[in-house]
């Protein structure tokens, strides 16, 4: 008899169904105790992990044979449905490079999309007016999650909020900051399209975690911000003003 699928979530992903040694490989990527919940048919209902004694014992390891080597991934195609993100990476890594993260988001969105579809789309140029195809895109993901009978967000008003929030960014300080609220339907966006690809590849990563390429690039920004600031409190001093030069014509009065 077939044992029953499982079901994992942390709140903001879930992956199912999957059998057990995929439930067991996926957290076997080192999430924090009672981070990630499970479910099967049979259950009351979700369950930290570490309270399932079926995920709690390591599967056995079938090693791969001599004539079977591994297949190597080609990085230059998308090896999921939509590009992975967690959410509050998002976020911060956007903050916290000012909006360069936003760029790579649509580009690799646009990449993922133009494999999933085989249409001809440039993610380039695409991402380079990301407002203007930004309803395409997120209609293209809310397709994709209403076809796997998933919550799938309206293009319409994540199109809309983007683009209007975006506007923010040309009022004056402090009040151009409110321009970050536009990265919120870009996580409503994100989770739809999560949601989409680990439905379609259950044991891909999540990507939740900040790698090493991402706290280079927090150093870097983190550095020319702390530069900016010690420019600005400590401007270098001005250069003295000589006085102008003036020559004193005396006349005599005799003569």
């Amino acid at each position: 008899m077939n044992e029953s699928p499982w079901f994992l979530t942390n709140g903001e992903w879930r992956m199912g169904p999957l059998t057990r040694d995929e439930a067991l490989d996926v957290l076997a990527r080192g999430y924090r105790t009672g981070e990630v919940q499970v479910w099967r048919e049979g259950m009351d209902g979700w369950l930290p992990a570490e309270r399932v004694s079926e995920l709690t014992r390591a599967p056995a390891q079938t090693p791969w044979p001599s004539s079977a080597p591994v297949p190597a991934l080609d990085p230059r195609v998308p090896q999921t449905a939509w590009f992975l993100v967690g959410g509050t990476k998002l976020v911060v890594m956007c903050v916290v490079t000012f909006g360069f993260y936003e760029v790579y988001w649509f580009y690799q969105q646009w990449r993922h999309a133009r494999h999933r579809s085989g249409d001809r789309v440039q993610p380039v140029l695409r991402t380079i007016f990301a407002g203007l195809f930004s309803y395409a895109l997120f209609r293209r993901v809310a397709n994709s999650a209403r076809a796997r009978n998933l919550p799938a967000p309206s293009p319409v008003w994540c199109a809309i909020l983007f683009i209007g929030l975006q506007v923010l960014v040309n009022l004056p300080l402090p009040w151009s900051v409110t321009a970050f609220l536009s990265l919120w339907p870009l996580v409503i966006v994100q989770r739809a399209a999560s949601a989409t690809a680990l439905a379609e590849t259950p044991a891909a990563d999540p990507n939740e975690r900040l790698t090493p390429i991402n706290w280079v690039g927090i150093g870097v920004f983190s550095t020319l911000v702390l530069l900016a600031i010690l420019a600005a409190l400590f401007p270098p001093p001005a250069a003295p003003v000589e006085a102008p030069k003036t020559t004193a014509v005396v006349r005599s009065a005799a003569r």
